[in-house]
């Protein structure tokens, strides 16, 4: 575990827990619940304990365009002038970069273009690949993705924070301790989702929503929300 964790350390943990095992993961969970974050905490730990990782990241504003994402990963790149890739080129170029024990590492996989899945799918069938991938939680799972292509896998939640680790993200922010009644207010209305909780602690003080009273952040009594929370 490294300092950067924090209160997202016990998720890392389980993740290269079952990678170790030899089984991809896949984290799901809505927007603001530290998905990407977590692929990066989890590519910094595999590559602090000597695993090769490739990450990549799906963009939906790119699904249309032809490895897209294998791209962007600097995977079998051409020059802007020079011809488009073909499948067995990049195909081939993307298995060059697999060496034995190479862990993929893919944020938004159900953003992924369909030639970069089939690229990744083409692959697995031949030699088996392990990847932690994240996406948000969907049903029925669509069956051009990652999440019906790459198996044994097993599913993580990201999660959803206890009250102290509430406490723990605002302390950080804040630098100072939050009032147990204005925290329990904070964990309810976030649901616990890291990125809102990290959104009310840093944009809070600026916008009037959290006051600071004889050493304590307090909310105010009223039960309305700053504007400037909106997004």
């Amino acid at each position: 575990m490294s300092d950067r964790e924090g209160v997202l350390a016990r998720v890392v943990d389980e993740v290269i827990d079952y990678v170790g095992a030899g089984l991809s993961v896949h984290l799901v969970g809505p927007r603001g619940s530290g998905r990407s974050e977590l692929c990066s905490l989890v590519a910094h730990r595999l590559e602090d304990e000597g695993r090769s990782v490739l990450q990549i990241s799906g963009h939906r504003a790119w699904q249309n365009e032809p490895f897209a994402a294998l791209t962007a990963a600097g995977i079998g790149s051409a020059t802007p002038t020079g011809p488009r890739r073909t499948i067995g080129e990049m195909t081939t170029a993307l298995s060059k970069q697999l060496g034995n024990g190479t862990v993929l590492v893919i944020d938004d996989a159900d953003a992924l273009d369909t030639y970069s899945v089939g690229a990744l799918r083409n692959i697995h069938r031949q030699r088996r690949l392990l990847a932690v991938t994240s996406s948000r939680h969907q049903h029925p799972v669509a069956e051009n993705t990652l999440m019906l292509g790459i198996a044994p896998s097993v599913q993580v939640r990201s999660p959803a924070l206890e009250v102290d680790e509430v406490h723990e993200v605002c302390r950080g922010i804040l630098g100072g301790p939050v009032e147990a009644g204005s925290l329990a207010r904070i964990a309810m209305a976030t649901g616990g989702l890291l990125g809102l909780v990290r959104a009310i602690a840093t944009v809070g003080p600026r916008a009037g929503v959290l006051e600071q009273l004889d050493g304590l952040w307090r909310l105010p009594r009223r039960t309305g929300w700053a504007p400037e929370l909106a997004s």
